[in-house]
C-alpha cells in the first residue's frame, strides 16, 4: 500500500511535464473505474504517457507496483520535462499574418518547489535503475535545474502582477402583512406589502510595489445602502408607524471603499508595517466593532465588523507583544449619491420618546434615557496592544484604548463631545475540552480634556466559559453586565430586535448536540435583569426582566447543501410604576417577541451561494413596546433570497 500511495503521490510533481502522443498507451485502460479515488491521477498519468499499462490494455490497480516498474515510469516522466522558456526578448517587426496552424499540445500546467524538491529525490533513489535504462543523470539534473530557475522566475513575476478580485451581491426581500408590525431589526413598517431589491458589487485590485510594499483599492457600487437610509455603521432609518423605513426606490452609491498603502516600517520592534489612506478597523466587541443592523441579508464587505476610515495605521512587535496604533476619521468616508457619512460610529443611546423602544435611535441603543443623549464619532485615535499566552493550551491578552471625538456641535451628544473608551480582553484553553474567554470596557464621556460627563455606571464585562464534551455535545456558559451609560461602539449582541442593550445583567447559555454527522440541536437562554435601578428615568426597574429563549436545527442535506430552523422567544415582565408607564404598585405586564426562521444555504460552486429564507414574526409589545399598532398584536411574514459571488 506504501508503495502504491508513493506512485500516486508522484503524480503531483510531475505536472510541468508535456503530454506525449503517448502511442504506447491505450484511450483509456479496460480495467478502469472512473468512481476510483484514485482515478483522476491515474488518468493524467496516462494521458501524459507515463503509465502505459500492460500490452492486454489493463492497468491491473490492484497489482502491487515493483521498483523497476516504478523507474520505468521515472524515465518516461524525466525524459518528456519541457524546459519552460525564459521572459521574452524585445519584440521585432511584424511579419504577415499566416494560416491559422493546428491546436498544438497543452502546455506545462503548475509546478511547486516541493514538488520540484520530490523530483529530485526520486532521481537520487532511483539512480541506479535509471542509469540503466541510459539516463544521463548529469543532463537530467541540468533539465530539473532549469526548470526550477524558470518556475522560481514566474512565481516571481506573478507576484509583480496586480490581483484583480470582487464580490457580487443581489438581494430580494418580501413582506406580507395585516396591519402595522415591528421586524427583528426594530424596523417599524419596514415594507409593509412590498418587494425591494438590493445590490452590491466592489471591484478591488491588490499589487506588490517595488521595495516590499503593497497597494489595496476597492470600489463599491451598490443601492443598498441608500435602502437602509444612507449610513451603514447606525440606522437613521427607524421613523414612526406611518410608512415604509426601507425602499430599494433609491439611487445607487459608488464609493471608494479601501485604498490603502502598505509598507514596512522598521523604526519600533519588528515586522513593523504602516498602513496610509482609506482601510477598515476594528479592535474588540467591547470597544470598537460596527453592529450588523440588518440580518435579513448577509452582505459581503458590510458584515465584516469593521468601520471604514481615513487616516493611518503603525504595527509592529516588541518581542511576543503586538502593538497597533490608529489615528483616523470617519466621517469623510462618502459616496456619490445620499446623504452624509457612509459608517460614522455611535457613541451614546437614544435620548427622546417616552416609551422603552421609541425615539429615533431604536435599533442602536434603545433605551430612552432623556438629556444623555447620543454622539456620532466622527474622528478617532486608538492603541491597542496584544499578547498571545503560550503556556497551557495557549491563549491571548490584548488591551485597547480609544479617544473619540466628534468635529462639530451639530453631531455631539447632550452634554458632551467625547468618549474616552478604555478595554481588555483575554480568551485561554484551559484544557483539551474547556475554553475560557473574558471582556471588559468602561467608556468615559467629557467635555474637552478634563471635564468628565456622567462618570458613573458606564462599565461592561462580558466572560464566558465553553466546553466540548465527548458524544458531539458542546456548552457555553457565561454572565453579561452592561451599564446603562456605557457608551462604546461595539457590537455586544441583541435581544430581539433590541441591539446592543444597556442596563442589562445576567447569565447566558448555550448548547449544541450533533444527533449524528448531518444532523444537531442547539438550545439556548439569556436571563436579563436591569443591571441599575432606572424605572424613573426612562429605563428598567428591578422588577423588571427579559428571558430569551432559543432553538435551532440544522440538516445538512448534501456537502453544498444545509437547512437551518430557528426560533427566539423574547418574554418580558415590566412591573411597578415607571417614568414612561401608568402601571400601579404591584402591577405587570409581558410583552412577548417571536421570530421562527426558516433557512437554507447552497453553495452553487466553490465560490458562488445562494441562500433563501422565510421568517414569522410575532410581536406584542402591550402598548408599552413601540410596535406597528398600538395596544394589538403585529404579525409579519418576511421573505428573502439572496446570492454572491466571490472571484
Amino acid at each position: 500500500m506504501r508503495k502504491v500511495l508513493t506512485f500516486l503521490g508522484v503524480s503531483l510533481c510531475l505536472a510541468g511535464v508535456v503530454p506525449a502522443m503517448a502511442q504506447q498507451a491505450p484511450d483509456m485502460f479496460k480495467d478502469q473505474d472512473k468512481d476510483h479515488w484514485a482515478y483522476e491521477a491515474m488518468e493524467s498519468l496516462r494521458s501524459k504517457g507515463i503509465v502505459v499499462g500492460y500490452p492486454d490494455g489493463y492497468f491491473r490497480g490492484r497489482r502491487t507496483l515493483t521498483r523497476y516498474e516504478f523507474a520505468v515510469a521515472l524515465d518516461r516522466a524525466l525524459k518528456k520535462i519541457n524546459v519552460i522558456p525564459g521572459p521574452a526578448g524585445s519584440q521585432g517587426p511584424a511579419g504577415g499574418r499566416g494560416d491559422r496552424g493546428d491546436t498544438g499540445p497543452q502546455g506545462p500546467v503548475g509546478v511547486s518547489q516541493e514538488e520540484l524538491a520530490t523530483l529530485r529525490r526520486l532521481m537520487q533513489e532511483f539512480s541506479d535503475e535509471l542509469k540503466a535504462l541510459g539516463n544521463n543523470m548529469a543532463a537530467a539534473n541540468r533539465r530539473v535545474d532549469a526548470l526550477a530557475k524558470d518556475v522560481a522566475d514566474i512565481k516571481a513575476q506573478l507576484a509583480r502582477m496586480p490581483r484583480i478580485y470582487g464580490q457580487a451581491f443581489v438581494g430580494m426581500r418580501s413582506d406580507n402583512v395585516n396591519g402595522g408590525y415591528v421586524d427583528k431589526d426594530g424596523r417599524i413598517n419596514p415594507l409593509r406589502n412590498n418587494q425591494a431589491v438590493v445590490h452590491l458589487f466592489d471591484l478591488g485590485v491588490a499589487a506588490n510595489i517595488a521595495g516590499g510594499a503593497t497597494l489595496n483599492a476597492e470600489m463599491i457600487f451598490d443601492n443598498y445602502r441608500n435602502y437602509l437610509g444612507g449610513n451603514l455603521g447606525r440606522n437613521p432609518a427607524l421613523s414612526s408607524a406611518s410608512g415604509p423605513t426601507l425602499s430599494s426606490s433609491v439611487g445607487a452609491d459608488t464609493r471608494l471603499h479601501r485604498l490603502e498603502i502598505t509598507t514596512p516600517f522598521g523604526a519600533v520592534g519588528r515586522d513593523g508595517k504602516l498602513v496610509l489612506g482609506r482601510f477598515g478597523e476594528r479592535m474588540s466587541h467591547l470597544t470598537l466593532w460596527k453592529p450588523d443592523f440588518d440580518t435579513y441579508f448577509d452582505v459581503p464587505t458590510v458584515d465584516d465588523g469593521m468601520y471604514t476610515m481615513d487616516g493611518a495605521k503603525a504595527t509592529a512587535k516588541v518581542g511576543s507583544l503586538g502593538i497597533e496604533l490608529v489615528g483616523s476619521q470617519t466621517s469623510s468616508y462618502r459616496g456619490v449619491s445620499g446623504t452624509g457619512d457612509v459608517n460614522s460610529p455611535l457613541a451614546g443611546t437614544s435620548g427622546s420618546g417616552t416609551g422603552l423602544f421609541t425615539g429615533t435611535g431604536l435599533v442602536n441603543k434603545p433605551i430612552a434615557q432623556p438629556g444623555q443623549g447620543q454622539m456620532i464619532v466622527d474622528q478617532l485615535l486608538g492603541l491597542r496592544f496584544g499578547l498571545p499566552i503560550h503556556q497551557m493550551n495557549g491563549g491571548h491578552i490584548g488591551a485597547t484604548a480609544l479617544e473619540l471625538a466628534s468635529k462639530s456641535s451639530s453631531t455631539s451628544g447632550a452634554g458632551f463631545n467625547g468618549v474616552t473608551v478604555l478595554g481588555a480582553d483575554a480568551s485561554a484553553k484551559l484544557m483539551d475540552r474547556l475554553t475560557a474567554s473574558a471582556d471588559w470596557g468602561k467608556s468615559i464621556t467629557h467635555n474637552g480634556r478634563f471635564s468628565t460627563v456622567n462618570p458613573h455606571q458606564n462599565n461592561a464585562f462580558n466572560v464566558n466559559f465553553g466546553y466540548n464534551a465527548s458524544g458531539g455535545l458542546t456548552l457555553n456558559a457565561g454572565y453579561r453586565y452592561i451599564d446603562p451609560l456605557f457608551y462604546a461602539p461595539g457590537y455586544w449582541g441583541r435581544v430581539g430586535n433590541w441591539v446592543n442593550p444597556t442596563n442589562v445583567q445576567g447569565p447566558t447559555f448555550r448548547a449544541g448536540y450533533a444527533l449524528m454527522p448531518k444532523l444537531g440541536l442547539t438550545a439556548g437562554g439569556d436571563f436579563i435583569q436591569a443591571a441599575r435601578g432606572r424605572a424613573n428615568v426612562g429605563g428598567m426597574g428591578h422588577d423588571d426582566d427579559i428571558k430569551r429563549i432559543l432553538m435551532g436545527l440544522r440538516w445538512d442535506v448534501a456537502k453544498s447543501f444545509q437547512t437551518t430552523i430557528d426560533w427566539e422567544g423574547d418574554f418580558w415582565t415590566i412591573q411597578g410604576p415607571h417614568s414612561w408607564a401608568s402601571l400601579a404598585p404591584g402591577a405587570s405586564v409581558h410583552p412577548t417577541e417571536h421570530y421562527v426562521r426558516i433557512g437554507t444555504g447552497y453553495h452553487l460552486t466553490e465560490n458562488t451561494l445562494l441562500k433563501l429564507m422565510y421568517e414569522i414574526g410575532v410581536f406584542d409589545g402591550l402598548g408599552l413596546l413601540s410596535e406597528g399598532s398600538t395596544g394589538r398584536t403585529n404579525t409579519s411574514n418576511v421573505f428573502t433570497a439572496q446570492a454572491a459571488v466571490k472571484f
